[in-house]
């Protein structure tokens, strides 16, 4: 095995580590864009009620032609409603006025926003009472209303917050004719805005948020623990190979050894220094974990000792 192969291991190694925090983060980035995404939609779903719902109720004001509510010290008739018939009254002598759907609208606005709840407006680029004039938004979104566009809802930044707008127009039909002569049914004679704080939505998806990062930093934890012990092991297994290998190494190939003494030559060395020869036992065992035990063949036995070799002999 090419010693490089350690190397290229751990790099590989390093790369699946890298990896896993790349999808970990990729993973996170589309749960929290998600979850942005779904608080946004809530937001515009609320919105859209409000604003359907203040619809239905003109079209219900509208189409009875008005509503008559008496005159007290806190309601007063509409000065903008130019209707000779605004102000009536009962056979008892009690004061009546009209509510229209326009002066209908305003005084559900103030209610909704006393309690807490949006802020909603009638406006038009051309209002009839100065109060219905648009602000910057509404005036750059009616404008692309009267373009074609259905709706327009945005999240602004206002008065040190975060605060989701929403408005769709308000279009004339039949019963519009009654109190707005020289319009025509299908024209767009303005829009209704609601706008009310986004900071509940900012703090649902942080919470969610909160989950999606401890969930994906646990996955993290655990799939760097997996590549780190798995890791260790090849690396492990790997050195072992390469330490095995490069014993092999160092037996293998063609030994130069001396026919007479035995001694084997040094790789490289000089064949007439007698430095470059080492004794069998020491040259192998440098290379190798083989450890040496001396003995004497029967051969040697009788050429060196033939006196003792003749005693060993069996039946002597």
């Amino acid at each position: 095995m090419n010693p490089d192969a350690l190397n290229r291991a751990k790099l590989h190694l390093a790369l699946i580590a890298a990896a896993a925090l790349v999808i970990t983060m990729v993973s996170l980035f589309m749960n929290m864009r998600e979850s942005a995404l779904y608080d946004r939609n809530l937001a515009l779903f609320a919105a859209k009620s409000f604003f359907q719902e203040m619809v239905a109720a003109r079209k219900w004001i509208s189409a009875h032609g008005g509503v008559y509510v008496p005159v007290t010290e806190h309601f007063r008739p509409n000065p903008y409603l130019k209707d000779p018939l605004r102000d009536v009254k009962t056979t008892d002598g009690m004061a009546l006025t009209k509510i229209n759907p326009s002066y209908m609208t305003r005084l559900t606005a103030e209610i909704l926003l006393s309690d807490g709840g949006p802020k909603v407006h009638l406006t038009s680029l051309n209002p009839v009472r100065p109060g219905n004039a648009p602000d910057a938004w509404e005036r750059a979104a009616l404008e692309r209303l009267v373009g074609g566009e259905k709706e327009l809802s945005e999240i602004v930044m206002e008065d040190g917050g975060q605060y989701f707008r929403y408005i769709a127009p308000v279009i004339a039909d039949e019963s519009c004719l009654r109190c707005h002569e020289g319009e025509k049914i299908g024209q767009i004679r303005g829009g209704i805005s609601v706008t009310f704080s986004y900071a509940p939505y900012i703090a649902a998806s942080s919470a969610q948020n909160r989950g999606h990062i401890i969930n994906h930093v646990l996955f993290l934890i655990t799939a760097l623990a997996v590549v780190f012990m798995t890791g260790r092991g090849l690396l492990v297994s790997i050195r072992q190979e390469l330490e095995a290998m490069a014993h092999i190494r160092r037996l293998e190939g063609l030994l130069p050894i001396c026919s007479s003494c035995k001694r084997i030559r040094t790789e490289d060395g000089d064949p007439m220094d007698q430095k470059s020869w080492q004794p069998m036992e020491l040259y192998i065992g440098e290379r190798s974990e083989a450890v040496f035990t001396h003995g004497i063949c029967p051969d040697c036995m009788k050429r060196l000792y033939p006196d003792l070799a003749m005693r060993k002999r069996p039946g002597t």
